[in-house]
């Protein structure tokens, strides 16, 4: 449940016992009472429908989630994060009955397959500008990162996410297909150059940590979110072009790169240090008057730019209604969800844009 309500909380809100609720939750209670249904569902806000369709679960997870933090993450959020990472993963399910699969468009040599501890800056370097390569960028920055992945097969959404959990990401295939399809939530509540950065850094745990397992994930969390946030500045800012803009190497210049780049001033700064272009000293004289200057939680030209939005899943749908091969009440009954929250995951899809794309010649055959 991405309602982010513990048990004891719901038990309180609603007169219902803990016990009762526990066993709800974990399905120990096969037939419960409707008046029960009423009350959770009052609190939770949620139609009395959606506690008792049947969970659909095709789609099987070929990587473990990796979540980008500001802090621990509490089991609570992760809970959450979970919720919604399966509620995307059915919005795709369900458009993907309708129109053929968007494939994952990276090769699978680029897909490291070593332990985490002998995945070095320099090989993690190669492998985003063997991407870029691949994606045909050159050296050229990145327009908009979230139509790059989505052209690429990664399916992106900005959703309500705990304040604390800043993304996720997960891999899944059909029992009967070899394609993996790519999934990427991050929070509505990015500004537009965080935002791109989290997405490389989810695209890096993507690539970089493929075919890691939970335990991996525990024992070496620092080092595998170290190795993302290393590849986010490695594909956004490939060295070459990035070391020639960067000739000043002060305060002043990291606004200027900012706005070049699209990343954090604090990313730039980094980067320059990460390339050797500043010393650890004038990196953390940098730091210091950001710090200073009140930007290490708001940067200039944060509030001044839109965030990116995805297109393919709103896109998809409003294929679907144009072609009235689905409504939104059909869509409604499917998820069980009120409208407004089913807005955060679809879109506005019943409303035409000129980004959208022709999906047409995909449609399958229905019966």
């Amino acid at each position: 449940m991405d309602r982010r309500i513990r048990l004891v909380e719901l038990a309180e809100k609603t007169g219902i016992s803990q016990p009762t609720i526990s066993n709800l939750a974990n399905g120990k209670i096969k037939d419960p009472k409707r008046e029960t249904i009423a009350r959770i569902s009052w609190v939770l806000k949620r139609p009395e429908s959606y506690f008792y369709a049947p969970i659909i679960r095709n789609l099987i997870d070929t990587t473990e989630p990796t979540y980008r933090s500001f802090s621990s993450k509490a089991n609570l959020d992760n809970l959450s994060v979970r919720a919604k990472l399966n509620m995307t993963k059915d919005v795709i399910q369900f458009l993907y009955d309708f129109i053929e699969e968007r494939q994952l468009d990276i090769p699978s040599y680029l897909f490291a397959n070593y332990n985490t501890s002998v995945i070095d800056k320099d090989y993690i370097e190669t492998i985003a500008l063997k991407l870029r390569e691949y994606w045909d960028l050159g050296n050229s920055i990145v327009d908009n990162m979230t139509i790059l992945l989505e052209n690429h097969g990664i399916i992106c959404f900005r959703l309500d996410m705990p304040r604390k959990i800043e993304s996720v990401n997960i891999c899944a295939r059909f029992p009967d297909s070899e394609n993996e399809i790519a999934i990427i939530a991050i929070s509505a509540e990015m500004t537009y150059f965080r935002q791109r950065f989290t997405l490389a850094h989810e695209l890096g745990h993507i690539i970089l940590h493929h075919f890691l397992d939970e335990e991996d994930y525990i024992r070496n969390s620092k080092i595998i979110e170290d190795q993302a946030n290393y590849f986010a500045s490695s594909f956004l800012m490939p060295h070459t072009v990035f070391a020639e803009s960067s000739y000043r190497r002060n305060l002043s210049e990291l606004f200027v790169l900012k706005k070049q780049w699209g990343v954090s001033m604090s990313a730039c700064a980094r980067r320059m240090l990460d390339l050797y272009l500043i010393s650890q000293n004038q990196y953390h004289n940098m730091n210091i008057e950001i710090s200073r200057n009140g930007w290490k939680k708001k940067e200039p030209l944060d509030d001044e730019v839109y965030p990116e939005n995805p297109y393919y899943v709103e896109a998809g749908y409003r294929f679907l209604f144009n072609q009235q091969v689905i409504n939104i009440d059909r869509v409604i009954g499917r998820f069980n969800m009120y409208p407004e929250e089913l807005v955060s995951y679809i879109g506005n899809a019943e409303k035409l844009s000129p980004m959208s794309p022709d999906l047409s010649y995909s449609l399958k055959e229905l019966q």
